[in-house]
């Protein structure tokens, strides 16, 4: 089987293939202790904490400023990058998935097919309608913004000018300014929760697959070819990142 894949449907087809492959074998896989959580991963530079309650530093993206600054004088290394947030723990997501798709599997029963992308919406559903929502409002927003420049354009072609024309046309450019910078709100933190999500669902998909590969049985093992899982994390789960932009 060709597992190239080059949109978002390939990849949910070739990682729901992943995810049914063979029948679990009975326990759970010991994955040791050797692991590392958010909180031992959190650095004294993380600012995110510090303007978790601003409301208005976290519309404007402020805390990345340091990484700026730090970028201005030399090159980043790893300990300046923040910790990873607590929402992107891979156990945590993998948890609430398992439980979705645990009961997607309950179909097979009835003779039905199981739905990752169910699985998955019903996983991250409000953070789809949070990104949608926000997608909305910037195409709602720049419509409304070229009718306002029409009415302002309009003005400066009138050969008399009223009082009421007038203020319409100050109304008209006041809201051109501010659908401008809703516009930037919106779509800039529409792209940023959008490429978040596509990553949740990648580090998701990923998990999903290790944990099915650790419990494979033996004959499965032997006829799995490491290039297959390898060519599964890094390259077909990668077209979720792609299809959230």
């Amino acid at each position: 089987r060709d597992y190239t894949i080059y949109d978002y449907t390939s990849a949910h087809a070739v990682v729901h293939g992943a995810l049914m492959g063979e029948e679990l074998v009975d326990g759970e896989a010991n994955l040791g202790e050797a692991r590392f959580s958010p909180d031992e991963l959190l650095r004294p530079s993380d600012l995110r904490s510090k303007y978790k309650f601003n409301l208005f530093c976290r519309i404007l993206f402020c805390w990345l400023d340091p990484l700026f600054l730090t970028g201005c004088h030399k090159d980043l290394t790893q300990s300046d990058l923040y910790a990873c947030p607590k929402e992107a723990d891979s156990e945590k997501l993998l948890n609430r998935f398992l439980k979705h798709w645990h009961k997607e599997l309950k179909r097979k029963s009835s003779g039905q097919k199981p739905r990752l992308y169910v699985a998955i919406f019903k996983c991250f559903w409000f953070r789809f309608v949070v990104t949608a929502i926000l997608l909305l409002i910037w195409a709602i927003v720049a419509t409304c913004q070229a009718f306002l420049v029409g009415y302002l354009s309009d003005y400066f072609t009138l050969e008399n000018v009223t009082a009421e024309r007038t203020a319409l046309a100050y109304a008209s450019a006041f809201g051109v300014v501010a659908c401008s910078v809703t516009v930037l709100i919106s779509i800039g933190h529409g792209i940023y929760l959008g490429q978040k999500l596509g990553m949740m669902v990648r580090i998701v998909t990923t998990a999903a697959i290790y944990r099915k590969v650790l419990k494979l049985k033996q004959v499965s093992l032997n006829s799995l070819s490491i290039g297959h899982v390898i060519n599964l994390a890094s390259n077909d789960v990668q077209r979720f990142d792609l299809a959230s932009t």
